[in-house]
């Protein structure tokens, strides 16, 4: 995988935070609008929970804490996932769901 490219089954840790539907989308084609829209939601589930667990320090971290299925590790993929999205479909790119 490339920078440009997102890898959907990294949300699927985070199913429970996120629900089905947006775990869903991860697996959709997506336009440029859609893709930004789809990364607020996720942002918006990240705040949520890494308020509720105590990591909101990991909203801006590259870096990945050392176990990815602790609520740290879950709230670092939502705001890394919730970003690219973001940052690509502000950019004009969309989703292309490879399946």
């Amino acid at each position: 995988l490339d920078l440009t490219s997102f890898r959907g089954k990294f949300l699927h840790d985070c199913e429970d935070i996120i629900g089905a539907d947006l775990m869903g989308r991860a697996y959709e084609d997506q336009t440029p609008e859609e893709l930004a829209a789809y990364g607020e939601q996720l942002l918006e589930h990240a705040h949520r929970y890494a308020a509720a667990n105590n990591c909101t320090e990991l909203e801006h971290s590259r870096e990945p804490p050392d176990d990815l299925e602790s609520p740290a590790g879950k709230a670092h993929i939502l705001f890394a996932a919730g970003r690219w999205c973001r940052y690509w479909g502000t950019r004009g790119f969309g989703l292309d769901a490879w399946s």
